[in-house]
């Protein structure tokens, strides 16, 4: 979300998404306040050794506390005390998000400048390490919100490029060797059966893993799906569907995350497209209606990189491509 101030995040997301409301993530506020900040915060309460620090090419493990995990700790207790403030005691699901294992390996180097997705053994480290740390987050939702289900999400933007062997070395001129779907899934399946998650999603981009999000027991799936439809691909149809029938929720990106947020007609136009795509797609796969019925319909990407006026409408084009579903 935009801007650094967690109680009008906070407040945004109560006004907007009362059916399904998440832990803000403000990555404007700098290192620590984004995704690999927030997670590397959480990983640090595991083991110190597990610590990271922002370097000018990204992220480095340390083996001791840094500033950076410090701030990610305190900003995330500051949004949940704006969470619990708001939804303590009430009914209904609330989101968190966490970084994947597979995008943490790709984001953070060793002492040695190589990433840690070049160590098998360290990669496992941060899977384990990452299945507690999510497990102590969310009981620590659950016991600040009582009565609320926790909804968590995996981030992995960077996993079809792991599975594809399209992360770079340092030097720009080779690559890490591709990951095997199977054992893509086998780290992810830990934090696919977080304890006391009612439901777990798996958030990728346009170039989504189906078959590593069924396999790793995933009960939704969360992508950019315009993306994916603009490749006007059949084995895209083909993969949605057999998720969706297999009883897989479907987190469906069909709102552009940018676009004016004044001008007349603009949400509307947005609202219709996104409608008329997964009318499409449920048209030329033959999935029952109501499956449309029981999909969250999302933004394409994050809000971080637009004003907070973008963002409400974006949400508001979201809620409203939502009912048209219910009322199919």
């Amino acid at each position: 979300m935009p801007g650094r101030s967690a109680s009008e995040a906070a407040e945004v997301v109560a006004g907007e998404l009362p059916d399904l409301p998440f832990l803000p993530e403000l990555p404007a506020r700098g290192p620590g306040g984004d995704l690999i900040g927030r997670t590397g915060g959480l990983l640090a309460a595991v083991g110190a050794d597990l610590s990271i620090e922002p370097i000018p090419t990204g992220w480095r493990l340390t083996t001791s506390s840094t500033r950076t995990t410090r701030l990610a700790q305190s900003w995330l207790n500051e949004d949940l005390d704006q969470a619990e403030e708001r939804f303590a005691g009430t009914s209904g699901s609330f989101k968190v998000q966490l970084a994947g294992p597979w995008t943490l390996a790709a984001s953070v180097e060793t002492a040695s400048g190589a990433l840690a997705l070049a160590d098998a053994g360290l990669v496992a480290e941060l899977g384990q390490a990452l299945t507690i740390a999510a497990a102590d987050h969310v009981s620590d939702v659950r016991r600040r919100l009582g009565t609320r289900e926790i909804v968590l999400q995996i981030d992995e933007p960077s996993l079809p490029a792991v599975l594809r062997g399209r992360i770079r070395t340092a030097s720009g001129f080779g690559r890490y060797a591709p990951v095997s779907a199977p054992e893509a899934s086998v780290l992810l399946r830990s934090l696919a059966d977080t304890f006391g998650v009612a439901r777990s999603v798996l958030h990728c981009c346009a170039e989504y893993p189906f078959d590593v999000a069924r396999s790793a027991g995933f009960h939704a799936i969360s992508l950019d799906l315009l993306g994916a439809l603009a490749r006007a691909d059949d084995e895209v149809d083909s993969e949605l569907a057999a998720t969706i029938e297999s009883g897989v929720e479907l987190f469906a990106g069909v709102v552009p995350a940018r676009f004016p947020a004044s001008g007349t007609g603009t949400g509307g136009e947005s609202a219709d497209s996104g409608w008329r795509a997964l009318d499409s797609l449920w048209r030329r796969t033959g999935l029952e209606r109501r499956r449309l019925r029981e999909l969250v319909v999302t933004p394409t990407c994050g809000l971080g990189g637009v004003d907070w006026p973008q963002a409400r409408r974006v949400l508001e084009v979201a809620a409203e491509i939502s009912h048209r579903c219910c009322d199919s």
